[in-house]
C-alpha cells in the first residue's frame, strides 16, 4: 500500500512537473511571436495619414490596414522600398505586411498624384 502511495506522488509530481515546463515552453513561443509582429490601422483623409508615425523594433513584421476614410482614392508607397499597395477607393480597406530588419527611417506616402506634395506623408521608425 505505501509503495503505491509512493509510486502515485512520483507520477502526480512527474505530471506536474511535465505541465509546467510544456506551459512555459509555450508561453514564451506565443511571447517571442506577439513580439515579432506589430500590427497598426492607418487612415487616410484628405491628405493625411493618421498615424503619421509608427515605430517598431528591427525585425519585426509591421501588419498594416489602410482604410480610407477619404472620398478620394489613396494607398501606400514606401518611397525606399519597392512596396506599394493597391489603390483604394473611399470607404475601402487593404492590407499589407512589410518586415524591417534594418533600423531607420522609412517613408511612405500616398502615390495618387499630388496627395503626397499635399501632405500625405509618414515615416516608420525602425530602432
Amino acid at each position: 500500500m505505501i509503495e503505491k502511495l509512493v509510486e502515485s506522488t512520483f507520477i502526480k509530481r512527474y505530471i506536474a512537473m511535465f505541465i509546467v515546463t510544456i506551459s512555459a515552453v509555450m508561453h514564451t513561443s506565443v511571447a517571442a511571436h506577439a513580439e515579432s509582429e506589430k500590427s497598426i490601422e492607418l487612415i487616410a483623409e484628405e491628405f493625411a495619414f493618421l498615424p503619421a508615425e509608427i515605430e517598431i523594433e528591427a525585425g519585426q513584421i509591421l501588419t498594416i490596414t489602410l482604410k480610407n476614410h477619404g472620398a478620394l482614392a489613396h494607398n501606400i508607397t514606401f518611397t525606399n522600398m519597392d512596396i506599394e499597395t493597391e489603390t483604394i477607393q473611399g470607404g475601402s480597406e487593404t492590407t499589407t505586411q512589410v518586415r524591417f530588419d534594418q533600423s531607420g527611417r522609412y517613408e511612405y506616402i500616398c502615390s495618387v498624384p499630388g496627395h503626397a506634395n499635399a501632405g500625405m506623408r509618414g515615416v516608420v521608425i525602425v530602432k
